[in-house]
């Protein structure tokens, strides 16, 4: 158990070192997100759960593409989920023409039970 409190201590300080060394040399990390910026999402609704501060940053000054891999259909709301996701890529700064989500019927995963733990 010691063992592991070091190694979490130890990558604590990392990468607070790396944040204070990149800020001193760059000033922000504003410089890390220059040119076309591409993020890609599993299901609608992720974008602005996890990227939304990155995503809103990045299109401020630059050309920001968002890909959705799946439509969120799982429960037969894809055509909801979809309505939305573009509706979220909006708000984020993010155009219907950069905003690219995969809709296709074939591409649908459904996970055993035994692998989610259920």
């Amino acid at each position: 158990m010691d063992n592991i409190v070091v190694v979490v201590v130890t990558l604590f300080v990392l990468v607070i070192f790396f944040i204070v060394v990149i800020t001193r040399v760059y000033g922000t990390a504003s410089h890390f997100l220059e040119g076309k910026i591409l993020f890609v999402v599993a299901h609608p609704d992720d974008e602005c759960m996890f990227f939304a501060p990155a995503i809103l940053t990045a299109s401020q000054n630059n050309p920001t593409y968002l890909l959705c891999l799946c439509n969120g259909d799982y429960y037969g709301q894809g055509n909801v989920r979809e309505k939305e996701f573009y509706k979220s890529c909006s708000t984020l700064g993010v155009t219907r023409e950069q905003a690219i989500l995969i809709s296709d019927p074939w591409v649908k995963i459904r996970w055993p039970r035994y692998t989610m733990g259920g």
